[in-house]
């Protein structure tokens, strides 16, 4: 992920022994402008209504929050 802008992501995870999930992704680092995550906050909740087959949701701001070990968590 780009440490500069905010992103979106589908990530479609399989976590041993488990079926694949659809999890979705926000991405806002800590180094965004106040004006720009909340236009992103805004816009989330559109995007993800918009999608079918999501089974979790994972908001980060960090590089750890995305890391496999959360990921795992999340879905256990």
């Amino acid at each position: 992920m780009d440490h500069g802008e905010g992103r979106y992501a589908v990530y479609d995870y399989e976590c041993p022994g488990k079926l694949p999930t659809l999890i979705f992704v926000s991405w806002n680092p800590s180094s965004l402008t106040t004006k720009t995550k909340m236009v992103y906050a805004a816009s989330k909740d559109a995007i993800r209504l918009k999608l079918i087959g999501i089974k979790h949701e994972v908001e980060a701001n960090d590089l750890d929050e995305i890391a496999e070990e959360e990921m795992r968590k999340k879905v256990e």
